[in-house]
């Protein structure tokens, strides 16, 4: 998958850039639609009043940009997919893979971009550290791959809105995954998700539920409540001691929590594990198994799980969570419908899935 910044072409002259956009602008308004031959050389050296050599500096630089292709004697052609149909733009607040707060959810993102890229005609180009104090030139690039219209639309992923102005990219379509300021947000449903994982909590006869989320004290004073309220509406007790809020950029802490929890010297112990952050999954699961907590048979583990990548297990679980398929596949669909002007739904709402105990979504 192309990186930030792979094009690596040197600054055009002022007449080369008079060149290079005008004859942009045609293949973007159809004049030279996709797979279509361009003028000669001769001839563009006349509509555009320069010089042989400055035409061919500038169809040099839209071949490299992914506009045109040239094909020997025939001439200059228009590719069947430009980067204004076919490039987007993918957008992370992280440095990088495995830097700051990369998540599960972002490699899922990512994973799925590639293989759409694979087997298919769409190409993502990555730009990272947006919003960071060494977001500068990510931001840059960007801006002007958006203004020069090398990118048919760009997808922030977990963008907070503060970090990027919308005004910098101008009409280009913008998608936005659960927060962010875009033309169109595309939310998980985490309320079907854990209404998903409680139901089947229940039906395996467990009443005692242990949650492992994710985030900082704030969000828990938020997630509790709501949680209190909502388990006995499913004929769960809700228990302030089984309910914690873990960092999951230090997965390790799981293990502590699970030491806590199944400490032989209780008298009452969870006989289900809700995990709500599959960051949390591998060492939640590890730690279980060090403990000799035997799984299923005394206690019911529930994971979230970014299908269809569900991070390994060390036990058996039951995995919720969200289709990336899905999300790449609405964003790609919402992006193509606004360059063709049609009107799109500002707001899509994606519903929690399960697995069949393969990983598999159904």
């Amino acid at each position: 998958m192309p990186r930030e910044g792979d094009a690596g072409m040197a600054k055009a002259t002022p007449k080369q850039d008079l060149v290079i956009a005008g004859l942009r602008r045609q293949i973007i308004d159809r004049t030279y639609p996709p797979g279509s031959r361009v003028p000669s050389r001769k001839a563009l050296e006349s509509v555009f009043g320069a010089s042989l050599v400055t035409v061919h500096r500038a169809l040099d630089r839209l071949q490299k940009e992914g506009f045109l292709v040239p094909r020997g004697p025939r001439g200059t052609f228009v590719v069947d997919c430009p980067p204004h149909l076919c490039n987007f733009g993918l957008v992370f607040v992280e440095k990088g893979p495995g830097q700051g707060n990369w998540s599960q959810f972002h490699t899922a993102i990512r994973r799925e971009a590639q293989r759409i890229q694979r087997q298919s005609r769409y190409r993502f180009i990555e730009y990272y550290g947006l919003g960071g104090p060494d977001g500068h030139d990510s931001f840059q690039r960007l801006r002007d791959d958006a203004r020069s219209r090398r990118l048919a639309g760009i997808l922030f992923v977990l963008v907070k809105p503060s970090y990027f102005d919308l005004t910098q990219v101008g009409d280009l379509p913008t998608v936005a995954v659960q927060e962010g300021n875009a033309v169109v947000r595309i939310d998980l449903d985490t309320t079907s998700l854990l209404e998903q994982m409680l139901r089947h909590v229940k039906s395996q006869g467990r009443r005692r539920v242990s949650f492992v989320l994710t985030g900082f004290p704030e969000r828990h004073d938020i997630i509790e409540p709501w949680l209190t309220r909502l388990l006995p509406q499913h004929g769960l007790r809700p228990e302030k001691r089984w309910m914690h809020c873990l960092d999951a950029r230090d997965p390790s802490w799981a293990g502590n929590l699970m030491s806590l929890l199944f400490d032989r010297g209780h008298p009452e112990r969870p006989d289900a594990i809700v995990i709500t952050d599959d960051n949390l999954v591998a060492a939640t699961t590890r730690a279980l198994v060090d403990l000799s907590v035997r799984v299923p048979e005394d206690v019911t583990v529930v994971a979230h799980a970014n299908f269809p990548w569900p991070t390994p297990s060390a036990v058996p679980v039951k995995r919720f969570g969200f289709d990336i398929r899905e999300v790449l596949r609405r964003s790609i669909e919402v992006i193509d419908a606004m360059n063709r002007g049609a009107r799109v739904a500002r707001k899509i709402v994606l519903p929690a899935v399960s697995d069949n105990g393969t990983g598999r979504v159904r």
